[in-house]
């Protein structure tokens, strides 16, 4: 009994369901990916934080964990599920202006590590 609640927990670690067949992964145990329907991972970096408001998922990346010939981006990110067009590594002002864009005022941030990103206007109001 033991052992098959241990092996659940490590399930749910390592896959959690987003939208529209999209899902956070968690790759050699620490870094954090989002992959589409057809397993290709879509964001550069390590996914620190994410939110979904279906069609839409966004977040934060980090170079953290990846080596550099890799080419990792940092920076946030807007996914659109419906149409799979991703928009990787922009700014804070970039971010908020297309979160605005598609009408999504505060998303409510998860982390997916301890650590936390630096601070953000959602983080000062």
């Amino acid at each position: 009994m033991l052992l098959s609640c241990v092996l659940w927990a490590c399930y749910l670690r390592g896959t959690r369901q987003l939208c529209a067949g999209y899902r956070l992964l968690w790759m050699n145990g620490a870094e954090a990916v989002i992959a589409d329907p057809n397993n290709n991972v879509v964001t550069g970096g390590t996914v620190t934080h994410y939110a979904t408001s279906c069609p839409l998922i966004t977040g934060y990346t980090s170079k953290q964990g990846f080596p550099p010939e890799t080419d990792p981006v940092e920076g946030y990110f807007l996914i659109d599920t419906d149409s799979g067009i991703s928009t990787l590594g922009m700014t804070e002002a970039e971010w908020a202006e297309r979160l605005q864009a598609a009408h999504w005022q505060r998303p409510s941030m998860h982390a997916t590590h301890p650590t936390k990103l630096p601070a953000t206007a959602n983080d000062r109001n």
